[in-house]
């Protein structure tokens, strides 16, 4: 599809489906704790800081948004799809400025932003090197670039993979997916990758069906079990969520 046909599929789903509400603010406590250990590792990795110029691609309905300004950041926050824009702007009112854009041709000057972030974007676009270009221009000089993506030999990736099976899910989003070793090295054609970390173990499909119909029970527990693995040898790198800050490149 194009730029454009992604952006009405986008459009079309917003208008069903909250996906804030669906994933990180969840009223399951499965899925608020899945995505909730996504959303404090990402955080913590960004660090924004009050006065820090911050531009977030792909906010989607506002995943980091809201908590970004929350800092005391200066947020831009882009999506191709008009009603993503409109769902995050619900949710962080006037404290962010919000514009409808492509990650592959961003409406900004060179050296704009202080630090940028990419949260579960790279593998939903039709060109993700040229994405990375885009980042690299806008962040200033030593800037930070933070990306979450799929790792794509992950237990729990296969199951997702499995599942589009099983549901006949008419549109794979994931137009890319890599290996650590390959997200490594299209990062490194223009930043320098000073911390690459995993996240998100637990659980795969159809195990995480199973879990929520039993109540999710000692849902509370599942952050600090997915930290562990995450500092376990030999296991750390099975986790699906692979969280990357890198420094831009002169």
């Amino acid at each position: 599809m194009t730029t454009r046909s992604w952006a009405d599929y986008y459009n079309d789903k917003a208008q069903t489906v909250d996906e804030l509400a669906a994933t990180y603010e969840s009223a399951i406590p499965y899925r608020h704790a899945f995505y909730g250990e996504r959303f404090e590792r990402t955080l913590g990795i960004l660090a924004p800081a009050p006065g820090e110029r911050i531009l977030e691609v792909g906010c989607g309905s506002g995943y980091h948004t809201r908590a970004i300004v929350e800092r005391g950041a200066t947020l831009t926050a882009v999506d191709v799809a008009e009603r993503y824009v409109d769902q995050a702007a619900s949710y962080a009112g006037d404290r962010a400025t919000f514009a409808v854009a492509d990650a592959e041709r961003l409406p900004f000057p060179e050296a704009s932003f202080d630090k940028v972030l990419m949260a579960e974007v790279l593998e939903h676009l039709p060109d993700p090197a040229t994405a990375l270009r885009e980042a690299h221009r806008v962040i200033r000089n030593d800037g930070l670039l933070v990306v979450t993506t799929p790792s794509r030999y992950s237990p729990l990736n296969l199951a997702y993979a499995l599942k589009r099976r099983v549901r006949r899910y008419r549109v794979n989003e994931h137009l890319h997916e890599w290996t650590p070793g390959a997200l490594s090295r299209l990062l490194g054609e223009r930043f320098d990758v000073f911390r690459f970390e995993f996240a998100n173990y637990l659980f795969p499909y159809p195990i995480d069906l199973l879990y929520v119909r039993l109540g999710s029970p000692g849902a509370t527990a599942l952050p600090r079990l997915d930290r562990a693995l995450a500092r376990t040898p030999g296991l750390r790198r099975l986790g699906w969520t692979m969280l990357v800050a890198a420094r831009r490149r002169a």
